[in-house]
C-alpha cells in the first residue's frame, strides 16, 4: 500500500497450487477520503489455474471483478452515493449491478435513505429495484425500521436484551411476495441466553424455542456462562458478592457470592477498559485501582483481579495527661500511615488494630498512645486515649 497526496494506492498479488495448476490472482486499488468526498476503484483478475480454498464450482469462482464507488456529503441536507460492480465467473457467466442512494439524518430523531439500483445478470436478464428506509430510536437499545420496494413493505420494532442480562423482544411483518408475520421474545442471563419465536408464511405457523449456554473452566474455577464468541474475562473481587462490573461505561455483570463473574463478549486483540462500582464495595475495603484493562486472544481467558484489602477505620479520642484534647492540627504518625488532631482530640484512622502504637507532634514534644483492643463494628469512636510524653 502507498499513500500519497492524492489518496491511497494499494497493489496485491497471490498464488495458488492446485490439480489444475498454478495460479496467479492480482489486485489494484485507488482510493481517497476528502473532508466532503470520497471515491474508490478497484480492479481483481485472475488466472483460469486461480483457485482459492472452498471454491470449487466454476459459477462461483470469479476470475474478474471491477468495482467503483463515490459519495459526496451535502451537510445538514444529507449524503449521496453511487456505486457500480461488475464480476465475471469462470462458466462465462456475468452479472452487473449499478446502484445510487441519498441518505437524511433528521435531528438523531430518525434516519431515511432512498435507494435505486439496476442489475443485469446473463441468467436472468435486467432488474429494477427502487424503495426507501426509515430508522427511528427509541433509546440506546430500541429501535423501529420501516422498508419499501418495489417488493412490497417490510416493518419491526426491536429491543435488545441489555449486555448485563434481562428481556428483548422483536415484532416484524412483511408484505408482497414474501409476506410474513414474527414475533421473538429473547431473554439474556449470566449463564444462558433463550429465544422464544413464532412465525406465520403461507397460511402457516410455526414455533421455535432455543438455548444456549456452556460451562467455563477458566482461573481454577467453574462457571456458567454465556456462549462465548470472542474473548473472555474472568473477573475477581475477593469477598464481594454483588459488585457491578462495567465494559466500556456499560453495565455488563455482577459478581457472584465468591466474588467472581465472567465477562464473556471482550474485543479479541483489543485493549478492553474494566471498572467496578466502588459504591457496592464496603467502606472497610481499599481498593488501590477500580479500573483494569485487559487484552484477550481470540476465544482466550484473561485474568482481571481486583485488590481488595479489609481495613479497619476507626477514630480516636486523644487527650493530654491533664485532661484537655490534643492539640488541633498536630500530626499523628500510626505505623506507615499519617493523619491530624481535628476538633475535640479527633483523630481518624485508616486501619487500626489492636496493640499500634501512635505518635502525636505536639508543641511540647512528642507524645504516644497505645491502643490495646479495637471494638468489631464499622467505624467505631475510641477514646479518650491519653497521649503518654
Amino acid at each position: 500500500m502507498i499513500i500519497v497526496p492524492i489518496g491511497e494506492i494499494s497493489l496485491a498479488a497471490a498464488g495458488s497450487t492446485s490439480q489444475a495448476g498454478e495460479g496467479l490472482l492480482y489486485r489494484a486499488a485507488f482510493a481517497r477520503n476528502a473532508p466532503t468526498w470520497n471515491v474508490a476503484l478497484s480492479y481483481q483478475r485472475a488466472s483460469n489455474r486461480y483457485r482459492e480454498i472452498g471454491v470449487e464450482r466454476d459459477s462461483e469462482r470469479i476470475v474478474e471483478q471491477v468495482q467503483g464507488s463515490a459519495g459526496w456529503s451535502l451537510g445538514a441536507m444529507g449524503t449521496i452515493g453511487a456505486s457500480y460492480t461488475s464480476l465475471t465467473y469462470a462458466d462465462s457467466q456475468s452479472a452487473r449491478v449499478l446502484s445510487g442512494n441519498y441518505s437524511l439524518s433528521l435531528r438523531d430523531k430518525a434516519f431515511v435513505s432512498a435507494y435505486a439500483i439496476r442489475s443485469r445478470f446473463s441468467e436472468s436478464g435486467h432488474e429494477n429495484s427502487i424503495g426507501f428506509n426509515l430508522t427511528i430510536p427509541f433509546g440506546p437499545r430500541s429501535s423501529a425500521y420501516l422498508q419499501a420496494d418495489r417488493g412490497g413493505v417490510r416493518a419491526e420494532m426491536r429491543s435488545t436484551p441489555p449486555q448485563s442480562g434481562g428481556w428483548g423482544y422483536r415484532a416484524a411483518i412483511s408484505t408482497g411476495s414474501n409476506a410474513q408475520q414474527q414475533g421473538e421474545i429473547l431473554w439474556r442471563g449470566n449463564a444462558a441466553e433463550m429465544t422464544a419465536q413464532v412465525d406465520r408464511a403461507g397460511g402457516q405457523t410455526g414455533w421455535r424455542v432455543t438455548g444456549q449456554g456452556g460451562l467455563l473452566l477458566a482461573d481454577g474455577a467453574l462457571f456458567p456462562t454465556r456462549r462465548v464468541e470472542s474473548g473472555f474475562a474472568v473477573v475477581r473481587v475477593p469477598g464481594q458478592a454483588d459488585v457491578r462490573i462495567y465494559q466500556e461505561n456499560r453495565l455488563v455483570a455482577r459478581t457472584d457470592a465468591r466474588g467472581m463473574a465472567v465477562i464473556p463478549d471482550l474485543r479479541p486483540y483489543e485493549v478492553n477498559r474494566l471498572s467496578i462500582a466502588a459504591a457496592d464495595v464496603p467502606i472497610d475495603i481499599r481498593m488501590p485501582n477500580d479500573q483494569i484493562r485487559v487484552v484477550p486472544r481470540y476465544r482466550g481467558a484473561v485474568s482481571a483481579r481486583f485488590v481488595a484489602v479489609r481495613e479497619h477505620p476507626a477514630t480516636l479520642r486523644i487527650v493530654m495527661p491533664g485532661g484537655a484534647p490534643a492539640e488541633i492540627g498536630a500530626s499523628v504518625t500510626a505505623e506507615d500511615e499519617k493523619s491530624f488532631v481535628g476538633n475535640d482530640g479527633a483523630v481518624f484512622i485508616r486501619s487500626l488494630h489492636p496493640g499500634m502504637m501512635l505518635t502525636v507532634d505536639t508543641g511540647d514534644g512528642p507524645c504516644h498512645v497505645r491502643v490495646d483492643a479495637v471494638p468489631d463494628e464499622m467505624l467505631p469512636v475510641i477514646g479518650p486515649l491519653t497521649c503518654v510524653p
